[in-house]
């Protein structure tokens, strides 16, 4: 986590994608799941500049991989949108907190399904 987190935004040379379905591929999302997490606030809507197409940076690829990797480890939504908000103002402790208190979720929902 600290290594992902900490490269969460890191700066590299921009490399702009024009559709969202070039970004929902380099993210490995579906192009519907990129505009489903614009309408719930976790990944930012561009604005389209001047053609029909709208520009997404490697933020955001990193930002859908975030998400997809979150929910594959059980995050809810709202999870997710705190832990993005986390990174977003710069406090990874906050991420880190609430990675651990997630994981410990899942341990003892794991630990009570076990049979005695």
């Amino acid at each position: 986590w600290p290594s992902f987190i900490e490269n969460l935004y890191a700066n590299t040379a921009p490399i702009i994608i024009h559709r969202a379905r070039n970004l929902a591929r380099a993210a490995e999302v579906s192009g519907e799941a990129v505009r489903y997490y614009e309408r719930r606030g976790l990944l930012e809507r561009p604005e389209r500049r001047g053609y029909e197409y709208r520009e997404y940076s490697d933020a955001d690829v990193v930002r859908l991989r975030f998400i997809r990797r979150a929910k594959a480890l059980g995050f809810t939504l709202a999870e997710i949108r705190d832990l993005l908000h986390a990174t977003d103002t710069g406090c990874p402790d906050g991420v880190l907190v609430a990675a651990r208190a997630k994981l410990a979720q899942l341990k003892a929902r794991a630990f009570a399904r076990e049979p005695a």
